[in-house]
């Protein structure tokens, strides 16, 4: 069952054209969340701009629309201020080509209200999608997330993601010394969204 959420928000595939932005809200979620991320902002902040328009082709952004005066309605001011990102990235391995869910980050302000379960289903839609696919009728989407972040653990658990082996851990979490990571699992056709 798809995630409803408000219908003030828009999610959208950003294009290079979006790069500026996409730069600055990547840069403050690496700055108030900096134990969610394998990067940091010293790492990012250095990237040239042709990095984050390549970024852009597999990433997407929850939108707030914003209601500006009618007269004023655009493409611009209705995505204006983005409250949520996520990104994907494929690797063609073996018999089950496999996704990495990456990036996946909610501004504080706008959490609780379905946006992150919103996220995941894009990306799991644009990775595993429904029907059938003759070429490539498995597929795998893979992420992995600190073992103490148990809430975000829950939602992808909600959304049809398993944990990959008994333990479910992975190595230690770079960014976040002394803790590990769950890795969790989605092949095509076990999803809920």
């Amino acid at each position: 069952m798809a995630t409803r959420i408000p219908s003030s928000y828009v999610i959208r595939q950003l294009t290079p054209t979006d790069a500026l932005i996409f730069r600055k809200f990547r840069l403050e979620a690496l700055a108030t969340s900096p134990n969610s991320f394998s990067s940091t902002v010293s790492r990012e902040e250095s990237f040239a701009m042709e990095i984050w328009e390549e970024r852009t082709a597999r990433t997407a952004f929850a939108f707030e629309l914003v209601t500006p005066p009618s007269d004023q309605v655009d493409e611009s001011t209705l995505h204006a201020h983005p409250v949520g990102m996520v990104g994907y990235y494929r690797v063609e391995q073996g018999e089950t080509p496999l996704a990495h869910l990456v990036g996946l980050w909610v501004h504080p302000t706008h959490r609780g209200k379905g946006v992150g379960s919103a996220l995941v289903e894009w990306a799991v839609e644009q990775v595993l999608p429904s029907g059938t696919d003759t070429a490539n009728p498995r597929r795998r989407l893979q992420l992995e997330v600190g073992e103490r972040n148990k809430q975000v653990t829950s939602m992808y658990e909600r959304l049809g993601f398993r944990r990959l082996n008994a333990d479910g851990l992975s190595m230690e979490y770079t960014s976040c010394p002394g803790t590990r990571d769950v890795v969790l699992s989605c092949d095509q056709g076990m999803a809920t969204v």
